[in-house]
């Protein structure tokens, strides 16, 4: 929650390029909980976003190769794929974390929190479910 709120906050501040490096932080921060909760262990280090998101669908079963996954959710995960690839790129372009290669818009800023918003809200979520059909178990 703390992390959506600066998200928030820096957009309407005006800090785009703040508010990029958040969503990625957001993202980051929820998948290195989840991979906590499904193997009692801190994520060391500082590993590659979409390498951690792929750790986490791992856990989740969320593949699109998953044969039992139909067809238009494999879609809707393909693209959420490309969707945190695209926000790690777009934060290392214009976020504040290095030097600026562009200087991002406030369309820009909402794209990339909203879009970071939904992939962990489904995350959540999806992890929420699993736990309560028995499918996930967290490690206490």
């Amino acid at each position: 929650m703390e992390d959506i709120a600066k998200c928030e906050h820096r957009i309407n501040t005006g800090d785009y390029s703040g508010a990029l490096t958040s969503a990625r932080s957001l993202i980051e921060g929820v998948c290195k909980e989840l991979i906590f909760n499904f193997e009692g262990r801190e994520v060391e280090d500082n590993p590659l976003l979409p390498e951690l998101f792929k750790d986490v669908r791992t856990h989740l079963n969320l593949d699109p190769s998953n044969q039992i996954l139909q067809k238009p959710l494999k879609e809707v995960l393909s693209g959420l794929i490309k969707v945190v690839h695209g926000l790690n790129e777009v934060r290392n372009l214009g976020g504040d974390m290095h030097t600026r290669k562009v200087t991002p818009n406030l369309h820009h800023a909402l794209l990339v929190v909203n879009s970071a918003k939904t992939v962990v809200n489904f995350l959540f979520h999806t992890y929420e479910y699993q736990r309560s059909m028995g499918k996930v178990v967290a490690k206490e």
